[in-house]
């Protein structure tokens, strides 16, 4: 997976090791075992890390793939069942959050939206696997 070389992915893989607690989920790239939300966390820095996430430029300047599809990913996993078309669904609608979201803020405060807004579309997406 692009990213998984990347500066401080390594080290964040080894932080979050010592972390885990609970039910072991897969990440992606190494075999590895981690709970769910860590799993989440690494493979969003993953996708975020070499600077090719999406980005919704329309106003909203956001970019809100990384964090949607990681949590979508491992909740689906964690959940288990969860179809293609159910993930797919659940990924619309976390990107659809996320970028009504940040154009809602459509002056720019300082804020950065991925961080601020990306957590909302994440959220709307886990839920709805």
């Amino acid at each position: 997976m692009g990213g998984s070389s990347a500066p401080g992915i390594e080290e964040l893989n080894a932080v979050i090791g010592r972390w885990g607690v609970g039910k072991r989920r897969q990440l992606q790239c190494w075999g590895k075992k981690l709970p769910s939300h860590h799993t989440a966390m690494i493979n969003s820095a993953m996708g975020h890390a070499l600077d090719f996430d999406d980005t919704y430029d329309m106003g909203g300047h956001i970019h809100p793939g990384t964090s949607v599809l990681a949590a979508a990913l491992a909740v689906s996993e964690a959940l288990g069942g969860v179809t293609g078309d159910q993930l797919i669904l659940a990924v619309t609608l976390g990107l659809d959050v996320s970028c009504r979201l940040g154009l809602a803020a459509n002056v720019d405060r300082g804020w950065h939206r991925t961080g601020a807004f990306g957590i909302f579309g994440a959220t709307a997406a886990a839920g709805n696997c």
